[in-house]
């Protein structure tokens, strides 16, 4: 499915480095009054070269870009984590090569394998791991041809003040064939008179 591997490169997309470019982090003078640098303060008398974007913020309604990478390749690792238990209110979207429509639209929760926002707990898988303190992992290999985009949007009502996020990834050839990951989130309310709601059906 995957290329030899022998001399693959590997980066990885951070708050530090968002373009996953070859040694691309700390690349900010700190500067507290900066409002994409908000957490520079404690470095603000060592001058650049330490990390002052740790973390992102959001706010209600926003949308922000964790990855847009123009290669070929496939994701390997993916963390995040953050100061809200509300998983359910962010909402992941991954597009691959040229698509405008996403093959991945899922909250942060249940893509994880967290999908009950007030009942978090541990998960040991080999696709996901979820840490005692929320730390969200996962290795699913999502390969891309052309370009792979994730996108955060927050659908909540108060601020979310942490979010903290790595992404890995390898630029390989990818061989004809080789599928592309999806995942899709569906919710529905049933009532009472007619409790049935059918997952899949006979068509």
């Amino acid at each position: 499915m995957y290329y030899d591997e022998i001399g693959v490169s590997t980066r990885q997309i951070s708050a530090e480095n968002p373009d996953g470019a070859k040694g691309g982090a700390c690349r900010w003078s700190p500067n507290p009054d900066d409002p994409d640098l908000p957490f520079s303060a404690g470095a603000a008398q060592l001058g650049k070269g330490w990390k002052v974007r740790p973390f992102i913020k959001v706010q209600p309604g926003e949308t922000v870009t964790l990855m847009d990478v123009t290669d070929c390749g496939s994701i390997r690792e993916m963390f995040l984590a953050t100061d809200t238990h509300r998983l359910s209110e962010l909402i992941l979207r991954f597009y691959w090569d040229s698509e405008t429509e996403p093959s991945v639209v899922c909250p942060v929760g249940a893509f994880f394998a967290m999908g009950h926002d007030d009942a978090p707990h541990g998960v040991t898988s080999l696709p996901v791991q979820v840490a005692p303190r929320s730390g969200l992992n996962c290795y699913w290999r999502m390969p891309f041809r052309t370009r792979a985009r994730i996108t955060l949007t927050y659908e909540g009502i108060e601020p979310v003040g942490l979010i903290a996020y790595r992404i890995l990834y390898k630029l390989h050839g990818v061989a004809e064939g080789t599928a592309y990951f999806h995942a899709q989130y569906r919710h529905a309310v049933t009532q009472s008179a007619h409790p049935v709601y059918t997952i899949l059906g006979n068509r």
